[in-house]
This record gives structure tokens, sequence and C-alpha cells, in this order.
């Protein structure tokens, strides 16, 4: 069996590596025969995984990387899709295998001609904050192309939305009502699937990285003094270099700081900022912003360190545990506290985080960035400092319901 793995951005963020390690050991469990090509926007960062094939996505073809930024060659998008109908018309009609390009090209069109199945990684990739998003569109591109070819396609469980533009929103509803099975993580997706009018089988799923099997085998990769303080990790974004128009950044960070500094002063509070995101442009490293943060905390308390050398998702979920309570703007940093047990706040910046908590029915302990204030973030955290351990044992006891859903998943991508 050939299953190609679609849409995969870069494993240097932490979370998107969490779902792939999960998604490639059920895979390798159910089919331990196939052969699995991922196809990643950023190849190189996956190539830590033995036994699976790594080649260019499609993205690659149209963007390159300059000044640490993405640039599209937007003169390219039209010839590339031409190309590519022009080749699943040979395919389909002819049984041709046109082959073009340079060899990584080559390599990424005979998984698509060889591939049984078709996935559609799980994680976030699918949305769009403006009414024109070059990303998106070439998002459902590349399950089209498989669709022109034939191919089965299951999008495994996925966070869909928001989705600007009636021309984007027509794209969507038009690929989405033309795979096979689509998984959601969440039920706010749900909701947008319905009012595109979607209308293939839909199932929702938690997200993969909430599977138990990802735990470092290193016990010892966080040390934490054992003196009755209190443990607060951090994860911080730079939500202004992802969004434009986005202006509370600084009103953001300045709620941080406060906080932290009132925690440590308050309950002895020692801080820990992890970082979950290394790239691979400047606005998807999180170290940009989590030092700035840091600075300023550093300045005014001693009790504060700076952890920025994770290499993998099992690394980050394992020095979580060792926290008291967990302060996230990654969804996935969410996800990691509550796999082991570790109340979070989140921070969202999509309504995916609110969908997250909801299935551990502590959707009432997330914000959102747009409006974040420090006397609500501050009320939110001190109401968890406070109820930590009522919390922790209701999270445990959704955990074990979440990770049992989980058993067996790869069910639905069986064709009955």
């Amino acid at each position: 069996m050939n299953i190609l793995i679609l849409n995969i951005h870069s494993a240097l963020n932490l979370g998107d590596d969490g779902i792939m390690y999960e998604t490639l050991k059920a895979l390798r469990s159910e089919y331990p025969g196939a052969t699995i090509t991922i196809a990643a926007n950023i190849p190189d960062s996956w190539r830590k995984y033995d036994g699976v094939h790594i080649v260019g996505s499609i993205t690659t073809w149209v963007v390159s990387r300059k000044n640490d930024e993405w640039h599209w060659r937007k003169a390219m998008l039209l010839p590339y899709i031409g190309f590519l109908m022009f080749t699943a018309m040979l395919y389909r009609l002819f049984h041709l295998r046109l082959l073009f390009g340079h060899s990584e090209q080559r390599k990424l069109l005979r998984a698509y001609y060889d591939a049984d199945l078709v996935l559609s990684c799980g994680g976030g990739n699918f949305y769009a904050h403006q009414p024109t998003s070059p990303s998106f569109v070439w998002s459902l591109l590349t399950l089209t192309f498989a669709h022109w070819l034939g191919k089965r396609i299951v999008l495994l469980p996925q966070s869909i939305g928001p989705i600007e533009g009636i021309f984007q929103r027509f794209l969507a509803r038009f690929v989405f009502n033309r795979v096979t099975r689509i998984l959601l993580r969440e039920y706010y997706s749900l909701l947008l699937l319905k009012k595109l009018k979607v209308n293939v089988p839909v199932f929702v799923l938690p997200d993969l990285a909430f599977g138990s099997s990802l735990i470092s085998s290193d016990d010892h990769i966080l040390t934490v003094q054992s003196d009755g303080a209190v443990h607060i990790g951090v994860t911080v974004i730079d939500r202004a270099a992802q969004k434009k128009g986005f202006i509370n950044q600084q009103i953001y960070e300045d709620a941080l700081v406060s906080l932290l500094v009132r925690l440590n002063r308050e309950y002895a509070a020692h801080i820990y900022f992890f970082v979950q995101c290394y790239g691979p442009t400047r606005d998807q490293d999180d170290r940009y912003s989590t030092r700035r943060v840091y600075d300023r905390v550093r300045q005014q308390t001693a009790d504060v360190s700076l952890l920025d050398s994770f290499k993998s998702a099992a690394e980050i979920r394992t020095a979580y545990k060792y926290m008291d309570c967990v302060i996230g703007s990654r969804m996935h940093t969410g996800v990691f506290a509550l796999s082991v047990a570790v109340p979070v706040v989140l921070v969202a910046y999509q309504p995916k985080a609110f969908g997250i908590m909801q299935m551990f029915e502590l959707e009432q302990y997330c914000c959102s960035i747009e409006q974040v204030t420090e006397k609500e973030l501050s009320k939110l955290v001190y109401e968890v400092l406070d109820n930590r351990q009522e919390l922790s044992l209701h999270i445990a006891q959704h955990l074990a319901l979440v990770q049992k859903q989980l058993l067996g998943w790869v069910r639905h991508l069986e064709e009955n």
C-alpha cells in the first residue's frame, strides 16, 4: 500500500511534530508494509523520521524563503495549475504518467500517481484571514490534484477556518465535497462545514497529539526545585508578525509581564518560558517574542528560566508535566499540558483553542488574544492556581476519555 501525506509544513513547530509522530505510529501499526511519503513545505525538517520518504510539497514549487520571509512566485501560480490539470487529464483518460520539472517535482508526481490513499495531515491547514490567501488556495490545490487523479482522500483531524472571502468559501466547499472523509478535532470546525454545506462523512476526534505514547525517554529533561515553589510554564507568540492588522501585541505582552511578576511575588512562583515553535520564518519563530517577554520579567525577578532548545514534541510535552500551571499562546501548549494532566490557561489566536478546551469542559479558561487584558488573564490564572489539584483530577478523567477516543482512529481510513 502506498500512502501520501499532504499539507505538512515544518517540524520546527513542535505541535505539528507531535501530530506527525502519532500519525506515523498508527499508520505503521495498521499498515506495516506500507510505503509512506510525506510531502512537506520544509522537507529537511522531517528527515529525522526513519522509514518514510520525504519530498517537497507542491507549495515548494511556488514559494521561496528570502530574508527570513515567505515570497510567493505569483506569476507561476496559474501555469502550475494548468500543468497539473493537463497532467491529471492524461492520467485519467490515457493512464499516462507525465513527469516534468526537476527531480524533486518528479518524485512528488510519482508519489501522487502511486498513492492508494492520500491523507491531509492533522492540524490547522485550511484557514484564510484575508479574502485573498495564496497559501489557503494552494492547500486546497494539493487535494484537488489528488481528486483529479481519482485518489481516495481523507483529512486527518483538522481545525478548519476561519475562511474569509466569498470565492475562498466557494473553493473550500467545492474541494471538501470531493474528498472521501473529513476528520475534525473540535466542534467549531463542524459548525463551519455545516455552514459551507459540506456533505461528505465527517467525524470529530481529538487532536492526534493527545496520543498516549508521546513521552520522552529522558525523564529528567527538565530539573525543577522541590522547594515548595509554584512552577508556571509560559509560551509566547508574535501575533502581530503573523496577522496583518493585529494591533494588540503590546497589550498582550504587557499583560503577561505584569501577571508573571505578580505571580512571582505572591506565590513565590518560578516562571519557565517554553519555546515551542522555531521557524522556519521569523513570524513563526517564537524565540524572538519569548525573549522580549523573558527579558522584561528577568529585570524584576531572578526566578525565571528560558527553555529554547527542545528538539521534539516528546521532549517539550515531558517537560510540561513538571509545571503546576501553564499559560499558553500556542494551541498545542494546551494539548501537551492537558495530556500530562496539567491545568492550562490558553490565550487563543484562533477558535481552535476554544474547541480543544471544550473537549475537557474547560473553555472558560480560554481567552482571545484579540481582546486579552491583564485583568481578564489574571482572573483566569489565579482561579486555576487556587484550584489546581481539583483541575488536575478533572483533566485526568477527561484525558482518559480523549485517549480512548483515539484508540483505533485509523479505522476511519477504510473505504466502508
